[in-house]
């Protein structure tokens, strides 16, 4: 059972009770894909952060755009 679904400092969350190991293994796929895409854009992103503490992952264009910097 999903419990919460949820983005968390730039990243993907999923929250379940009762999981199997198939599961799993689908969530954590889910996650590293969305920590590798723009959530603005959909192609390929990198964790940043701006001034203020905001995390997202962005591609280059919008990182730039968006003045926020690459989290090394």
């Amino acid at each position: 059972k999903i419990e919460q679904i949820k983005e968390k400092f730039g990243g993907l969350r999923i929250y379940t009770t009762n999981s199997s190991d198939y599961v799993y293994g689908v969530i954590c796929l889910a996650s590293h894909i969305a920590s590798n895409t723009c959530q603005v854009t959909g192609t390929i992103g990198k964790l940043s952060r701006d001034t203020h503490g905001t995390f997202m992952t962005l591609s280059e264009d919008k990182r730039n755009e968006m003045s926020f910097t690459e989290i090394q």
